[in-house]
Formats: C-alpha cells, structure tokens, sequence
C-alpha cells in the first residue's frame, strides 16, 4: 500500500509539471512576460521541451529580452 501511495504522489507531481510546462510553453508563444513567471513559480521547468526544441531556443528565436532573462534568471541550458 505504501508503494503505492508514493507512486500516486509521483505520478500527480509529474502530470503538473507537464501541465505547467504546457502553460510556459503557452506564454512563451504569446510573449506573456507574467504567465511565464507564473507557469515558472508553480513548477515548469525552463529546461523542458515542446514539440520540436527546448523552451529556450523558443525564447531566443521570439526576440523578447524580457523572457530572454527571465529564462537566464532560473539557469536555463
């Protein structure tokens, strides 16, 4: 029973932090300075991947600086 209760409390971290990645993935495409902040604080990782490449790159090609550093802030690869 043990086991499983620990694998239920892993598995529900895991399912949002894939849901906040999703958000800062959002907010990266819509240039959403204060969504990323939020999706960031309540557990994305600046770290993670969309479809094609890391959010980072996704940053670096959309031109915005304040995104730029926010990803810089949070020690982005």
């Amino acid at each position: 029973m043990k086991k499983i209760f620990i694998l239920l409390l892993f598995s529900i971290q895991l399912f949002a932090s894939n849901r906040q990645n999703q958000k800062l993935m959002f907010a990266i495409q819509a240039e959403n300075l204060k969504a990323a902040k939020k999706a960031i604080k309540n557990g994305a990782n600046v770290n993670g991947f969309d479809e094609e490449w890391p959010f980072f790159i996704s940053v670096i090609s959309s031109g915005n600086i304040k995104l730029f550093k926010l990803f810089l802030k949070y020690n982005a690869n």
